[in-house]
């Protein structure tokens, strides 16, 4: 019994506990060591570890595939179409109606006698056309007297007087028609006859000699009232022909029984 407990008891010690232990026999006298390969170390992937027996071994989980993300692609650029460019409405051009060019009214009467503002409006008149011996006169009044003539002259050819706001009338005989246009009346404004004209108008400035001598009157003016004060120069002659020089600065010339007058 004794030698039956001994050998079991020798069995176990022998038994190994764990792989890669070794383990002396207790035997006398020199011991015989066994050597057991060492385990050689694990590479890969490791072994599964032992489970109690009996128990199920777990479901390894599964492991979620990779997917590859998409790219965001960017998105599309609005092209910005151009507006269309509108076409221009065609204006409608208005016809333009030339403006009749003011037409002034000229005031002509005749002779006899004329009240100044009822009658005729005072300004400048001249003779419509060349006269023979005409008589003209400003007036203060209707009485027939001396006193009341302010100017007057006799002469012949174009004739021209300056009425006065003052004035009360004008009386004329033998002059024919009085106008208020002081155009040009002279076909010619360097040789002129005898008469009343406007200097830069109807005769031109500079030195003239008369056909005439014998009893010729001529005279310079700065007004056409037919005053005194409006003489800038005068002169009467008995034989030989006259000579003058008018100004430009001069308003008119008036001559009698003088001829014609030519550049000298």
């Amino acid at each position: 019994m004794v030698v039956l407990l001994a050998l079991g008891l020798l069995a176990n010690l022998m038994r190994p506990s764990s792989p890669g232990v070794a383990l002396a026999t207790p035997t006398p006298g020199p011991s015989t060591s066994i050597e057991l390969p060492s385990a050689a170390p694990a590479t890969g992937t490791p072994a599964p570890a032992a489970t109690d027996a009996g128990a199920a071994s777990p479901a390894p989980s599964p492991q979620p595939t990779p997917t590859l993300a998409d790219t965001p692609q960017p998105a599309p650029t609005a092209t910005e179409e151009p507006a269309p460019t509108p076409t221009p409405t065609p204006t409608a051009t208005a016809e333009v109606t030339p403006e009749a060019e003011p037409t002034t009214e000229f005031v002509e009467f005749y002779d006899g006698t004329w009240e100044i503002g009822v009658d005729i409006p005072p300004g400048t008149y001249r003779t419509v056309f060349p006269t023979d011996g005409c008589y003209w006169a400003r007036l203060s009044g209707f009485s027939g007297e001396l006193s009341d003539i302010i100017a007057n002259n006799y002469g012949s050819g174009y004739q021209v007087v300056t009425l006065g706001k003052n004035d009360t009338a004008f009386e004329s005989s033998d002059c024919d028609d009085w106008t208020s246009d002081l155009s040009q009346v002279t076909e010619s404004d360097t040789e002129f006859d005898d008469g009343t004209y406007i200097v830069g108008t109807d005769i031109r400035s500079g030195t003239y000699r008369s056909s005439e001598g014998d009893g010729c009157y001529w005279a310079r003016l700065k007004g056409f009232g037919g005053t005194l004060n409006e003489i800038i120069a005068n002169d009467y002659l008995s034989g030989s022909p006259a000579t003058v020089t008018i100004k430009a600065s001069d308003t008119g010339f008036t001559s009698n029984d003088c001829g014609t007058w030519t550049p000298k």
